[in-house]
């Protein structure tokens, strides 16, 4: 069992059930290192090329419509984000709340696009909009997005993109997309993990 799956194993009942989902996903459809976990929750703008919006039609059932300062061809959405997001090297990250934003591109082509980022404060209650707002003006100033775990150099015009596992898909050479394949495996919370 690798880390990912005992971190999801061990806290899907402290993580909202969205973000539970989207950390599931990216586990089982995508590859996924320690860094690029760390860039996601430093609030990195990450894309998942040519997926034809598979993740975003997954993952729009967890948020609630959103609109934000990103380019998205169809509407966005915010996962309400709470509970802990691990780095694997023993130390808490993040326990309070935090939005998810989730959109999609679309090129010239039709090939559409995932994208999406952690936001260092969520916007479900007033206080979180003003800290949103500052937030937001931070962004402006240092031209860097920030998330629940400091600040990320990933943004719209320089993405992070995630890759998939080789056995999760199928491109289409003709438009270049990529047919992601639904996998039947998910961590099972029976099996217990015990540190040594």
């Amino acid at each position: 069992m690798d880390r990912m799956e005992q971190y999801l194993n061990e806290y899907k009942n402290e993580l909202e059930k969205g973000v539970y989902h989207v950390l599931l996903d990216l586990w089982k459809y995508t590859i996924l290192s320690t860094r690029k976990i760390h860039q996601m929750w430093k609030g990195a703008y990450v894309e998942i090329p040519g997926d034809q919006g598979f993740f975003y039609k997954r993952w729009k059932r967890y948020g609630r419509e959103a609109t934000s300062s990103h380019k998205s061809c169809s509407t966005q959405y915010r996962i309400r984000g709470k509970g802990p997001l691990y780095d694997f090297k023993g130390n808490w990250v993040h326990t309070q709340d935090y939005d998810v934003l989730v959109g999609m591109k679309c090129d010239d082509q039709g090939v559409k696009t995932t994208w999406f980022q952690w936001e260092r404060s969520s916007t479900m209650t007033m206080m979180g909009k003003w800290k949103h707002l500052v937030d937001y003006l931070k962004f402006k100033w240092m031209r860097k997005n920030l998330g629940p775990h400091g600040n990320s150099m990933y943004k719209e015009g320089r993405p992070m993109k995630l890759g998939y596992k080789k056995e999760c898909i199928s491109y289409n050479k003709e438009d270049g997309s990529v047919r992601v394949r639904t996998l039947p495996r998910a961590p099972s919370r029976q099996r217990r993990v015990y540190h040594r």
